[in-house]
């Protein structure tokens, strides 16, 4: 998978969607919301959640995508960060992306939507 210049920069204003820890044993979340998508066909963004906490305080993450035959989602878990990949598969108006993790005490749920293009031909500006 590759991730564009322009997908690196839209998934950098995304980043730091939730807070540092509220205590021992769970999490504050932060206001804000995760930025829509504008992404061409074959394009992956990769972006960071942050949950600021360690990783045995989260009791689940997933998230989903309202057309997966255009856009493909998935997340990982590492020591204090969830990742979520955005895999733009086929030319879609709007396509909702939901993203959630529970804490301890409390889920936390983002949406955005996706927009996913047509590539230009090679030359018209494609690769």
């Amino acid at each position: 998978m590759i991730t564009t210049a322009r997908g690196l920069a839209l998934a950098a204003a995304a980043v730091a969607t939730v807070g540092p820890c509220g205590g021992p044993d769970y999490c504050e979340e932060v206001p804000g919301e995760m930025p829509d998508l504008d992404m061409l066909v074959g394009d992956t963004v990769e972006t960071e959640v942050w949950t600021n906490c360690s990783r045995d305080l989260l009791f689940g993450f997933g998230a989903e995508s309202a057309d997966s035959a255009a856009v493909a989602v998935s997340v990982t878990a590492a020591d204090s960060s969830i990742m979520l990949t955005t895999v733009a598969i086929d030319v879609a108006d709007s396509v909702r992306v939901t993203v959630w993790w529970a804490d301890r005490y409390f889920d936390h749920i983002h949406e955005f939507h996706v927009r996913v293009r047509p590539r230009p031909p090679a030359g018209l500006g494609g690769p």
